[in-house]
């Protein structure tokens, strides 16, 4: 497979999958502002979907390990040019490296830690549960600086999908295409944050 299409199949893989991991997470423990039983009640909701793993699995983390495994090779053969020529494109695309690599460890943690470790010490995801975690001032700076660099990984891939698919090809339009992105950054990761908030 050519480079031409794996760069493309790289940045749809990413933008797709964990757009729809922020949105339906973030959606999900939205019901935390309703009150503690109504995100008690969601989560166990979810957790009786038909196939809802599964499904999960299959278009969400498996696309996510397609585009995370490319992007290590990415960042592996990438040249940062940002200490030398400190134009703004060349600092976002050094900070999309390295929020890609934070967002990888902050969605491995999270999946683990709210999937698995609480599955298997007979334990559930519960308000009082993920208080008690986050208010562990460590899991708290982890929680808080990995949805800042999920959020920012999203939105600043919105704009690089749109130039590596030759859809935003001017200046003017990728003008444009920052500044929507910026917006989305923003509006995500007060969303996230104001979630994150309601724990503590």
């Amino acid at each position: 497979m050519s480079r031409f299409v794996l760069k493309r199949l790289h940045s749809l893989s990413g933008l797709v999958p964990l757009g729809a991991f922020l949105i339906l997470h973030f959606f999900s423990s939205s019901y935390v502002f309703i009150s503690e039983t109504a995100f008690n009640e969601q989560v166990r909701s979810l957790g009786l979907l038909p196939l809802g793993f599964f499904l999960e699995i299959v278009f969400i983390f498996l696309p996510l390990l397609f585009h995370i495994f490319l992007g290590l090779v990415m960042v592996y053969r990438g040249e940062n040019n940002f200490a030398n020529y400190p134009f703004l494109n060349n600092w976002l695309y050094f900070l999309q490296r390295l929020t890609g690599i934070g967002a990888l460890v902050f969605v491995m943690v999270h999946v683990y830690s709210t999937r698995f470790y609480f599955l298997t010490s007979n334990g559930s995801v519960t308000f009082q549960a993920l208080r008690s975690t986050l208010n562990n001032s460590y899991w708290f700076w982890f929680y808080l600086v990995g949805i800042l660099a999920t959020t920012f990984h999203f939105s600043n891939g919105i704009r690089t999908t749109l130039m590596t698919w030759g859809i935003t090809v001017g200046e003017s339009v990728q003008t444009v295409t920052l500044t929507l992105s910026s917006l989305v950054f923003l509006g995500t990761s007060f969303w996230g944050v104001a979630i994150l908030l309601k724990f503590i």
